[in-house]
């Protein structure tokens, strides 16, 4: 009975601190000031483009490509081929480009593709 009771008093000090205090009316802002909202934290994810505006043939590949989304989901997470040269190939669906470089479409498949099949080559020594 005695350690309900203990227990019974420790809760009800906690709770007690955990409460919300007296709550004001919220008192609105006189003409002619503002109010500063807090900033949003600063871990928030990072935003890929949309891959419609990455993957366009003749379009460069952004240096720091880092993946795109569609509207369904991430479709690209920025994961590349690395080459013996250092450079990074990355592919959607039917294009390829380096980092930096200009955006290739394949005729078809890219697994099918002549000059897919010969950058790989290249790239691989």
């Amino acid at each position: 009975m005695r350690a309900s009771l203990v227990v019974l008093a420790a809760a009800a000090v906690l709770l007690t601190g955990c409460g919300d205090e007296t709550a004001s009316p919220t008192a609105t802002p006189d003409e002619g000031t503002t109010s500063v909202q807090p900033s949003e934290p600063t871990d928030s994810p990072v935003l890929v483009p949309a891959c419609d505006d990455v993957w366009t043939q003749g379009a460069k590949l952004p240096a720091d490509y880092a993946g795109c989304q569609t509207q369904q989901a991430m479709a690209s997470d920025g994961e590349g081929i690395y080459c013996e040269s250092g450079q990074v190939i990355f592919t959607h669906e039917q294009f390829y480009a380096a980092a930096g470089r200009k955006v290739t479409q394949a005729d078809g498949p890219l697994k099918k593709d002549a000059d897919f099949q010969q950058a790989l080559k290249a790239c691989r020594g």
